[in-house]
């Protein structure tokens, strides 16, 4: 068998050791944006749940100004967002579309607002403009998403089930709130989905049991069981939708676990 030279053994021996460094500068690189850009998409959904908690709970002023903090913190989140995503790489013609999208979605959260809170209901023609203007963030978000997180390592993470878990409990609850309003729109853009809310539970409940199994460490382990304990309160108000609703417990408890799965996001790290 012919043996390497000793320059052929050096260049490999060099371009192991150098790679993990190589791919760690990269890792570093990508999780920045990748943050960024999970605020702007848990913001949007944010917003939707606060729209419909204005609605339902009749004009109140502490749900508008919720509102109006959720919008102020998105634009803020998605022009940090433009700003880093060239950094890693992402072509600024992908940057500013996502960037037009959330900047549409959000005037037209702030009409529907005012339409609120002038005639206490939502214009059907601009709530499913709104929602198509998610759709389309998404759409453009997601695989960005995606390849960001593939990049940093963190592809089937906790960190990464413990985002998407905020995310679908914000939808979930989102949907809760709508469907309990008497000015339920049943025919506006959805989420690309048929998904009924009980699904949606048993879903969110099977994968937080799986979240917990890989929790490490005291302070993981601790903010799983507190989000256990306040997504009991719920549970069944989700998987029975239809009977006896109660969307200021479901928002309540909602806004708390959202909380918590960020700071669990932040442990698993």
């Amino acid at each position: 068998m012919r043996q390497q030279s000793p320059l052929a053994s050096l260049v490999l021996l060099l371009a192991l050791v150098l790679a993990p460094f190589h791919l760690l500068a990269a890792d570093n690189a990508a999780a920045k944006p990748l943050g960024e850009l999970y605020a702007v998409a848990q913001l949007m959904d944010a917003a939707v749940l606060d729209l419909n908690m204005l609605l339902g709970e009749e004009q109140s002023p502490a749900y508008k100004a919720r509102l109006d903090e959720t919008l102020k913190k998105l634009d803020t989140a998605m022009r940090a967002s433009v700003a880093s995503l060239g950094t890693a790489g992402i072509p600024a013609q992908t940057a500013n579309s996502l960037a037009e999208n959330v900047a549409a979605f959000s005037r037209l959260a702030r009409v529907n607002r005012d339409n609120i809170m002038k005639s206490g209901y939502q214009e059907g023609a601009v709530l499913d403009e709104m929602m198509q203007r998610r759709q389309a963030a998404r759409a453009q978000l997601d695989p960005v998403y995606v390849d960001l997180e593939k990049r940093a390592g963190l592809t089937g993470s906790p960190l990464s089930e413990a985002r998407a878990l905020a995310l679908q409990l914000q939808q979930m609850s989102a949907l809760y709130v709508e469907n309990a309003s008497a000015a339920y729109v049943s025919n506006r853009s959805q989420d690309s989905t048929d998904v009924t809310i009980d699904k949606l539970a048993m879903a969110f409940a099977s994968r937080l049991a799986k979240l917990e199994s890989r929790a490490k460490g005291e302070e993981a382990m601790k903010r799983v069981q507190a989000i256990k304990s306040k997504w009991k309160f719920i549970e069944r108000s989700m998987m029975n939708y239809q009977e006896n609703t109660v969307p200021f417990l479901v928002d309540r408890y909602t806004q708390a676990i959202v909380v918590d799965l960020m700071a669990l996001a932040e442990a698993l790290k």
